[in-house]
């Protein structure tokens, strides 16, 4: 029976982390171990100069590790060479953690909770409130949808149903940043990239039933949900921004699909929406609204005839309904498959 591509994971994982019980890992340790080494053959008449160089080849590669680990551990992405010493990354280390630390939070009442249990469930009270199904009603889509006309045409259908490439795989493998936070199973871009012509195999496989058969394991969808403060310090669950850490081996499926669409958005996706389209800028939003703004203020029959709203858009995408999506693209002429 052919082994798919999450169970080699989950077994893959298991092995490694026998691996790293059985053997000294800890950087520090084995520097410090090294160091006593190389200090006694140093000291030693009877150690020759082969052995002291390859101590000290081996000192340098513990070394280049602890700092490969502390670098990973802070999380630093725009820092990518040119530093040499572990304490900058100690530092910021050290800064993460502490600003990552959460010791109360407030509820929806205005209680204060105290203890990572208080914190968690007030934490999960409020994302299941936040992203629980509305009632909706059949009509009230039509009612959004009336008049409006398809946007794909049966040519950009073509393109986005063909038959998935080699090259669009390998792809979006290699586009997936190497250190990004990796989803629950643990691995993350590097681990595809320097393993790829022995797993390469195994990821195309997958790819190429899902698109076919249009299944995807659940192992695969599984995601950590990150907090990720937006004001310093956060006092309610209102403060922190949720972000979704996937495995790679969805995001391989998901780029694709990006990667496709993406050639075809300008001429879907209406000219007010200006970000997350290729060759718009969502800075031009700001530079038109400066320019309202300052008709407002110097043109009185403008100032006379016309107002500005500012409309509060927190959680737009994050509370987008799943069935109004669907209806979207149905209506927008995108190609059902079953």
């Amino acid at each position: 029976m052919a082994v798919n591509l999450a169970t080699k994971i989950k077994h893959c994982r298991k092995e490694i982390s026998s691996w790293k019980r059985n053997n000294r890992t800890n950087a520090k340790e084995r520097i410090m171990i090294l160091r006593y080494r190389l200090d006694k053959a140093m000291s030693s008449q009877r150690s020759s100069n082969g052995e002291r160089t390859k101590l000290r080849e081996e000192l340098n590669q513990a070394y280049a590790e602890e700092e490969m680990f502390w670098k990973q551990k802070s999380r630093n992405q725009w820092l990518n060479s040119g530093d040499k010493n572990t304490k900058f990354f100690h530092l910021v280390a050290k800064t993460r953690r502490i600003r990552n630390n959460l010791t109360a939070i407030m509820d929806a009442n205005g209680s204060i909770h105290r203890g990572d249990n208080a914190i968690g469930s007030v934490a999960e009270d409020y994302f299941q409130h936040l992203f629980s199904l509305q009632p909706v009603t059949t009509e009230s889509y039509d009612q959004v949808f009336e008049g409006f006309e398809e946007r794909v045409s049966s040519e950009t259908n073509q393109e986005l149903t063909k038959p998935v490439a080699v090259k669009e795989i390998e792809d979006a493998v290699f586009f997936i940043g190497p250190h990004r936070a990796p989803g629950p199973d643990g691995f993350s871009g590097a681990f595809y990239h320097q393993f790829w012509d022995d797993i390469k195999h195994a990821v195309i496989t997958e790819v190429h039933k899902f698109f076919k058969d249009g299944v995807l394991d659940p192992l695969h969808n599984q995601t950590n949900i990150f907090l990720i403060p937006k004001v310093n310090p956060p006092t309610s669950m209102v403060d922190f921004r949720p972000i979704s850490l996937c495995n790679v081996s969805y995001k391989i499926i998901s780029k694709i699909l990006v990667n496709r669409r993406k050639n075809h958005l300008s001429g879907i996706i209406s000219e007010n929406q200006a970000a997350f389209i290729p060759r718009r800028m969502i800075t031009d939003n700001v530079i038109i609204a400066h320019e309202m703004y300052y008709a407002l203020k110097s043109r009185k029959r403008q100032a006379k005839s016309y107002m500005a709203l500012k409309t509060d858009m927190t959680k737009a995408y994050d509370r987008l309904e799943w069935s109004f999506l669907e209806t979207t693209m149905r209506r927008m002429g995108f190609p059902i498959r079953v």
